[in-house]
């Protein structure tokens, strides 16, 4: 693996790293606040009574969304500032091996990133309030109370991610001689299926290349004489062993890939939405299952 490459990894595990440590954080005080609220008592007095409940249900989770919002915020200050240093650091190294210099300016803004994170937690509080179902259940209450830690933390982490993916494509125009970037996706159980086929795709800079929330997706220079190689998500994907295929393509959709009928190229699908960026995902189940009936 090259220089290049090797920069990009080591700066981007950093940063991945402190998000981490602050989804850790996330989930202890989101646990903490619900014991301090007695949310999992009013939760039970809502499914017994939802008449009578609800509004003490609904008014123990805004209070505890306060003092979480504000929790999110400094974790995401905190994370912030991180990849701000980290991809300030990137972008040198970057400039140096490449030729280029004054990159550092271009490195993310953690003040522009904790604007959107505060945009965000502070809209958050009314629309989840709004989806208390209306004819609860043990399981359909205790997957609401669960849903603020998971829907801020892949917020807090999707807004670092984005702005880092936007802002090094920025730097990138300012390198002479870069022609584009090349996506470079993690190794690891926990990598889509869709981001592992796409790894290796070439883009040109004046394109964001899709992704999806939590995605860990890295963007590494493409010059006229520099085509950076390191070993694909697919062969990554194939010296794996079964458990692993299964546990990242899903039964169905290993049955198909392992049987031959279903090829790299059709597993991720990139979506489109009017006023949001392209996102990619997997290709769905039930738009194949007309192969499935033939292999099973």
């Amino acid at each position: 693996m090259d220089a290049v490459t090797r920069t990009v990894i080591s700066n981007h595990k950093a940063i991945v790293s402190a998000t981490t440590q602050g989804e850790k954080r996330l989930a202890a005080a989101w646990l903490s606040l619900g014991g301090r609220y007695q949310l999992p008592s009013w939760g039970e007095a809502y499914v017994e009574n939802p008449d009578r409940y609800r509004a003490p249900l609904r008014d123990a989770v805004k209070n505890a969304l306060a003092e979480f919002e504000e929790e999110v915020f400094d974790v995401g200050q905190e994370t912030y500032s991180v990849g701000e240093e980290k991809h300030r650091d990137w972008l040198l190294v970057l400039g140096a091996l490449l030729g280029a210099t004054a990159l550092d300016g271009w490195a993310v803004q953690s003040r522009e990133l904790l604007a959107e994170l505060r945009l965000y937690t502070r809209a958050y509080v009314p629309s989840f309030l709004a989806t208390l179902p209306a004819r609860p259940t043990k399981a359909t209450v205790s997957a609401w109370l669960g849903k603020p830690l998971l829907q801020n933390a892949t917020a807090y982490r999707t807004i670092l991610m984005q702005g880092l993916r936007s802002q090094t494509r920025r730097a990138y125009k300012n390198i002479p001689g870069i022609r584009g970037y090349k996506r470079l996706a993690a190794k690891s159980p926990r990598t889509c299926a869709a981001c592992l086929a796409l790894d290796g795709k070439i883009y040109k800079l004046d394109i964001l290349m899709e992704e999806h929330p939590n995605g860990r997706c890295q963007m590494v220079p493409v010059t006229d004489a520099y085509n950076p190689t390191w070993e694909s998500g697919r062969e990554w994907f194939a010296t794996q062993p079964t458990d692993v295929q299964r546990s990242i393509l899903g039964p169905s959709l290993f049955n198909l890939w392992k049987a031959g009928r279903l090829s790299w190229e059709e597993i991720p699908v990139v979506h489109y939405t009017d006023g949001h960026p392209p996102s990619v995902g997997t290709v769905r189940v039930r738009d194949v299952r007309d192969r499935l009936d033939i292999i099973h």
